[in-house]
């Protein structure tokens, strides 16, 4: 599975350089368009956000096949993101979505937290940013890596 769990500031500085300062996409030289168009680290693209879902959709069957909590309500509340056109590169999560995820760390922590060193607990209402989506997505890189140890 493919996690990024090292989005930084910089990241997201760039993405706004590109995005703002640029005047968009019509504005960028063909590297910079080409950069764009690879999906940026620094902003929620519909590749990344959906390629996450999937990813846990997995990390949950494997664990609801070794007796720990079913998410799959929690993953039902997001939906799944298309490209409209090669302008569109970010989104973030609506307030249903956001709340899944934080409910999802919360039932993984609850669950793990004894067997998986690392694992992270984002309690709702926290200020989502590129820590909480790094935390999210290192939460299921360590889900997936404990599962792979176990055999599972």
């Amino acid at each position: 599975m493919e996690w990024i769990t090292d989005r930084t500031q910089a990241d997201i500085n760039r993405y706004y350089v590109l995005k703002n300062t640029k005047g968009g996409f019509m504005g960028m030289n063909e590297e910079e368009k080409a950069e764009w168009l690879a999906g940026m680290k620094g902003c929620l693209n519909y590749q990344e956000w959906n390629t996450v879902i999937s990813n846990y959709r997995n990390l949950n069957t494997r664990l609801v096949a070794l007796g720990y909590p079913n998410i799959e309500s929690n993953l039902n509340d997001f939906a799944v993101c298309e490209a409209t056109s090669p302008y569109y590169s970010a989104t973030l999560p609506t307030g249903s979505e956001l709340g899944a995820i934080y409910m999802i760390m919360y039932v993984h922590y609850n669950a793990l937290h004894n067997e998986i060193e690392g694992i992270q607990r984002i309690t709702e209402g926290a200020l989502f940013d590129f820590n909480t989506w790094n935390a999210f997505q290192n939460n299921g890189k360590l889900i997936e890596e404990w599962l792979d140890s176990q055999g599972a």
